[in-house]
């Protein structure tokens, strides 16, 4: 039986149509997992319902869920995400798991867009060009990263500079600089897609510390993991954890050993 709790976000929050089919399928499941996505987490979650889902739509894209993706799209739309926000998550997350893993995804959400009568294409929301992508894209990456591009770039030898550029032009310069999300959204969508990825630990705490820059504190990277935890398992959530953990302890350590110098 559904807890009173659950019941109530089942009807506004959940991937409603897969869960319909579980329930006529998987009674007992279905069951399980309501009550433990959507009460025992979201008791610990307090992040705005248009955000829970937006993070949820990331960390699905990194864990390449494409049938819960397509579900908490149509959800997340009735949640307040616009379809401009679902699509910037998509193309956000390109550069983290490329194009051939997010075609299906892109597909998927124009199928909805279609379905629910939003025009496509949706309005352009890029905001640079061919000759200044990389040069925006570089000063945005030493905002969010600061002491850490520095070190990366010196310790990248010649030949393997052009991937440094590479990511800057796309990521940073094609990207992050896009209207849709806020700078403080697409950190975190990069922190959820690389947790449902479960293999980039370096990535994953360079961007924890992006996070803690741009103001994403450690309340909201735990809200954002908490609620992912019903769809990514508890070893890759225990170990996002302790990246969190270690990631804030080195920063305080930094922190101290400025003050002394």
């Amino acid at each position: 039986m559904l807890t009173e709790t659950a019941s109530a976000q089942v009807a506004t929050l959940s991937p409603a149509d897969g869960l319909s089919r579980l329930f006529a399928t998987d009674p007992e499941y279905a069951e399980i997992f309501s009550n433990f996505a959507f009460d025992d987490v979201a008791e610990h979650v307090s992040l705005p319902a248009p955000l829970r889902m937006e993070v949820l739509l990331a960390v699905l894209l990194g864990a390449q869920c494409l049938t819960v993706f397509r579900d908490t799209v149509r959800t997340a739309l009735s949640a307040g995400v616009s379809a401009v926000q679902v699509k910037e998550i998509i193309y956000h997350a390109s550069s983290y798991l490329g194009m051939a893993r997010v075609a299906d995804f892109i597909n998927a959400a124009n199928d909805i867009f279609t379905e629910q009568h939003i025009p496509l294409p949706l309005p352009a929301q890029g905001v640079t060009t061919r000759e200044n992508r990389l040069e925006k894209g570089l000063a945005l990456k030493k905002g969010i990263f600061k002491v850490l591009i520095t070190r990366a770039h010196n310790a990248t030898p010649a030949d393997q500079m052009h991937f440094q550029n590479l990511l800057t032009g796309l990521c940073f310069g094609d990207l992050y600089t896009r209207s849709g999300l806020t700078l403080k959204e697409r950190q975190l969508m990069t922190f959820a897609v690389l947790i449902g990825m479960g293999d980039c630990v370096k990535q994953l705490r360079e961007h924890i510390e992006g996070n803690f820059n741009l103001g994403n504190d450690r309340a909201v990277l735990l809200g954002a993991l908490t609620q992912c935890v019903p769809y990514i398992g508890f070893p890759r959530a225990f170990n996002t954890l302790r990246c969190i953990n270690e990631v804030q302890a080195e920063l305080k350590n930094r922190e101290q050993d400025s003050g002394r110098a």
